[in-house]
């Protein structure tokens, strides 16, 4: 009788087919992994960069500022802005005149990012407003 000690050469095919799909599996998984994960990191650089395109459009005012440009970080950010509705004065609760006069502007903001150059338009609305009045006009008329 013949007894086998160790594995055949079909075997061992059959072995090294079956570990090859395995990683060729595992070779899918890892790389669908780290494409996600740069997927991610762009989308969060790209959060990153309209906070701060916000941040700085909230700290312009366009009655007073209607074009401009800021270095911030590797950033360049410049913007535009045009009155989209009519200034006019504000009014208060009691059905009176307020303290303001307000209007309602588009605001073009373009970004250059550091050594890429890429170019990126965000087009926001903004309340632009400038105090007219004072608030002891009409007490001692």
């Amino acid at each position: 009788m013949h007894v086998n000690k160790g594995f055949s050469l079909l075997e061992a095919i059959v072995a090294l087919a079956v570990m090859s799909g395995f990683g060729m599996a595992l070779f899918a998984f890892f790389n669908t992994s780290l494409i996600s994960v740069e997927k991610v990191q762009k989308a969060y650089q790209n959060d990153a960069v309209v906070r701060n395109i916000v941040s700085v459009v909230d700290a312009i005012d366009p009655t007073t500022r209607a074009s401009g440009n800021i270095k911030l970080g590797q950033s360049h950010i410049s913007w535009e802005s045009e009155l989209v509705e009519p200034a006019r004065p504000n009014n208060i609760w009691l059905g009176g005149k307020g303290l303001y006069t307000v209007g309602l502007y588009r605001v073009v903001v373009t970004v250059e990012q550091g050594s890429n150059g890429s170019l990126k338009t965000y087009e926001l609305m903004k309340a632009g407003y400038q105090q007219t009045g004072d608030i002891l006009d009409g007490l001692f008329q």
